[in-house]
């Protein structure tokens, strides 16, 4: 009768550890974005909030420089032309061209401490 009970209070923790993950997945934050400079500047505050210690008026080749060394497995050449259409609209006053603003989410969500975003309506993506 032990084991009946044993058993019955393990599988109520196993079901309790698995809703408490459910639960936790649905409150993580979900930002949407609707545009590029919205893209970049969630970049920069997952950047932030990941490397507390960067250095104030960091460039974004710093950053791809130090991400580049962690070994993480993303699309660096599309995430490099991103940064390059981006620069270019940005300090270059060229008009916006089609940005993947997905590329820069995906970089964003990929460090640590990362939230979920997801692309708006307006935002093109390739």
């Amino acid at each position: 009768m032990t084991l009946f009970y044993s058993l019955v209070l393990a599988n109520i923790v196993v079901y309790l550890l698995a809703v408490a993950g459910v639960v936790r997945a649905m409150l993580r934050k979900t930002v949407h974005v609707g545009s590029v400079e919205d893209a970049f500047a969630v970049l920069e505050k997952a950047l932030r909030a990941s490397y507390p210690d960067l250095p104030e008026g960091f460039t974004w080749n710093e950053v791809l420089t130090r991400l580049k060394s962690s070994k993480q497995d993303l699309s660096w050449r599309e995430i490099d032309q991103t940064l390059r259409k981006y620069e270019a609209y940005r300090y270059g006053g060229v008009a916006c061209p089609d940005i993947n603003v997905s590329a820069v989410l995906r970089l964003a969500q990929s460090l640590p401490k990362g939230e979920r975003y997801v692309t708006g309506s307006k935002v093109q993506s390739n």
